[in-house]
């Protein structure tokens, strides 16, 4: 006959048992990249890696001279204490062993570090002075003077010294007294003949080559203008007045007196003139 209608849901069964575990299904497609997750927290620190092989000796460098001692280092950090073993078992005491010969002396370890090196490699960025300064302390109070210590024996005279270096000329002193008028000095020496005014002149820049000529009319300027008239003389008023004249090397005196003018011309006028006895 005909289907009837749906009837309604009856209630959830019992889950049943896991089946069996199905074949693997295709691989599907990628999917697209998803954003970038969150920073991880830092992981753990790794185990120590083990030891590297040694490296080839280097060839030993020359003995260095001996450095400074390098000043007290700080204390390093205690290290954290390591697990402790299992105790092994006691083994049987054996024979005692005959004593060894002593072993040759080792090699001349390298030369220490000085203070100066211990300092720079403490503080790479410092520099000698630098290290004076870690070592310098500051400046003490000035102590107490000292008592005065007993005098001395006087000393040896010494040797005299070498004459010192001659002293700078002292400053002009004061005007001192007139002193009285010594004895003629000796005649001294004939000194060198002076240069005449003609050798001057020719020495003179642009005169070379000048003769006297030249030189006579070098002195010789132009005639000046004519002077106002002088007041009539008096040829009467040197009448009787001592004078002189040379005759030949000799000189001699006489008188002024009035004679004729020597020019035919003018032999009625008188004129002026040392008359002295004996004169030509």
């Amino acid at each position: 006959g005909v289907d009837g209608a749906q009837g309604p849901q009856g209630p959830q069964g019992d889950k049943g048992d896991t089946g069996s575990q199905g074949p693997q299904g295709p691989a599907g497609f990628d999917g697209a990249q998803g954003p970038q997750g969150p920073q991880g927290d830092k992981g753990d620190a790794g185990a120590q890696g083990p030891a590297g092989a040694d490296g080839v000796d280097g060839v030993d460098g020359a003995q260095g001279p001996k450095g400074d001692t390098g000043a007290q280092g700080p204390a390093g950090q205690d290290g954290i204490n390591g697990v402790d073993g299992i105790n092994g078992s006691d083994g049987a005491t054996g024979p005692a062993g005959a004593d060894g010969k002593d072993g040759q002396d080792g090699a001349q370890g390298p030369a220490g570090y000085s203070a100066l090196d211990v300092y720079l490699l403490a503080h790479p960025t410092s520099d000698y002075d630098g290290f004076i300064a870690s070592i310098t302390g500051p400046k003490g109070d000035t102590g107490p003077a000292g008592a005065d210590g007993t005098n001395g024996t006087n000393g040896f005279d010494g040797a005299k010294g070498d004459a010192g270096d001659k002293g700078d000329t002292g400053a002009q002193g004061p005007q001192g007294l007139t002193g009285a008028k010594g004895d003629k000095g000796d005649t001294g020496i004939q000194g060198p003949a002076g240069y005449s005014a003609y050798e001057l002149w020719k020495q003179q820049p642009g005169f070379d080559g000048k003769d006297l000529t030249d030189y006579f009319n070098s002195l010789k300027g132009d005639p000046g203008e004519m002077g106002p008239q002088g007041p009539p003389g008096d040829p009467f008023s040197q009448v009787g007045e001592p004078c002189s004249v040379v005759v030949g090397e000799e000189t001699k005196t006489g008188v002024v007196a009035m004679v004729p003018h020597p020019d035919p011309m003018y032999t009625a006028y008188y004129i002026p003139s040392c008359n002295v006895s004996g004169t030509p």
